[in-house]
């Protein structure tokens, strides 16, 4: 596996686990980690972006070619 691949996915599930908590568990998670929350939605949202754009990338290169003209 991919180191790289391997800390996105890291990440993306710790920021999945803390949208998934109440309010003060949410505040307890950034204040471990001296994050803001206002950097944590940033970071979150680029993984959005990137999630999305990988996975039109996947569904481009799945998709058949289209028919040739006659």
């Amino acid at each position: 596996m991919d180191p790289d691949d391997k800390h996105r996915r890291t990440w993306t599930l710790r920021f999945l686990a803390l949208l998934a908590a109440d309010l003060p568990g949410q505040r307890a998670w950034l204040g471990e980690r001296r994050l803001t929350l206002q950097t944590a939605v940033e970071e979150v949202e680029f993984a959005c972006r990137i999630a999305e754009n990988l996975t039109d990338r996947a569904l481009a290169a799945a998709a058949p070619p289209p028919p040739e003209p006659r």
